[in-house]
Order: C-alpha cells, then structure tokens, then sequence
C-alpha cells in the first residue's frame, strides 16, 4: 500500500470563520505562554496561524495526556496489531513503501533485531512485497 498525498477541502466560509472567531477570542492570562508545553501555543493560535485538516476513515487521534487514556491507546494498539497482523507506524515499513529506504536496507535493519517480533514483521513485511 502506498500513501499518495491528499486534499481536504473545507470550504473558504468555514476556514474564515474559525479564523475570526480565533481573532476575537478572549485570551486567558492565567496560562503561562510557555510554547507547546500544555497543548496549543497560544502566540500560535493568537497570530491566527491555524492549518486545519479533517482526518479521513481509518485515522485515529488517541490522546495520551492521562494514565488512563494512555492505556486506553496501548490497548487499541494491541487490538489493532493482532487482529489485523499489521504494526502500527512501523517506520521502516512506511519509509520502503514511500521509497525512501531500500529492501537491502530493511532486511539490513530487520537482520540486527531477527530474533525479536518486530524484526520477525520487517522480514514478513519484505517476503510479502
């Protein structure tokens, strides 16, 4: 499976509500400005540089941001992986289909780790093209 680039289109009343609404927005100074640290950047969202993209079908945003909700997204994880025997983000596996790495350099690299599950799927991932 190959990932091709998309667009999103959202219609331009859209983008330009949100926009003003985020202009007139009444800014808390109870926050610290403190960059990324607790969420959206505030200097970020108040210059009204905002890039929105609707996620299509089969993306999932699993927020992490408590101990439980990070269980929740290993859990769905694990679900995902074993039913559907694919890993999820497997980095090497995208970076061969996207042609940024080599089958040499996958086997390469699945070869240092052929004794673990993961290097076992690398190989798999190679065997099946």
């Amino acid at each position: 499976m190959r990932v091709e680039p998309f667009v999103v289109n959202v219609p331009q009343q859209t983008l330009d509500d949100l926009r003003e609404r985020l202009m007139r927005t009444r800014w808390t100074e109870e926050l610290a400005d403190d960059g990324w640290a607790h969420g959206t950047n505030l200097a970020y969202l108040r210059a009204g540089a905002l890039h929105v993209e609707k996620l299509g079908r089969g993306i999932a945003w699993l927020d992490t941001g408590t101990h439980e909700a990070l269980l929740q997204a290993s859990n769905f994880i694990q679900a995902i992986e074993e039913r559907q025997g694919l890993k999820v983000a497997c980095l090497e596996e995208i970076a061969l289909r996207m042609g940024y790495i080599t089958r040499a350099d996958v086997e390469r690299l699945a070869g240092s780790m052929r004794s673990s599950g993961y290097g076992q799927y690398l190989l798999r991932v190679l065997e099946q093209g």
